[in-house]
């Protein structure tokens, strides 16, 4: 299904047709060029890592994981990194 989308150089109202996501497309109207990005970046190991561990590696209140040796919270139940099941 076409998407509706708005020109970034002209405004012009325009529809984008499914072949168009994601690669270079062009304006009918002013002949401006543009890219669509549908989805973010996903965030990489190292910032998941830096989101869940918000005060460091290093925390005290942090134990390993048995499975996958990430720091995790004392009390979890499952690690956020490998997704196992923590023996309690």
């Amino acid at each position: 299904m076409p998407a509706r989308i708005t020109c970034p150089h002209c405004d012009q109202e325009l529809r984008l047709p499914d072949a168009l996501y994601e690669r270079p497309a062009q304006c009918p109207s002013c002949a401006g060029a543009f890219t669509i990005e549908w989805r973010k970046p996903r965030p990489g190991r190292e910032e998941i890592v830096d989101a869940l561990l918000s005060t460091g590696p290093d925390d005290p209140e942090r134990r390993p994981c048995r499975y996958c040796g990430e720091p995790i919270r004392p009390q979890a139940v499952k690690c956020p990194f490998c997704r196992r099941w923590l023996d309690t």
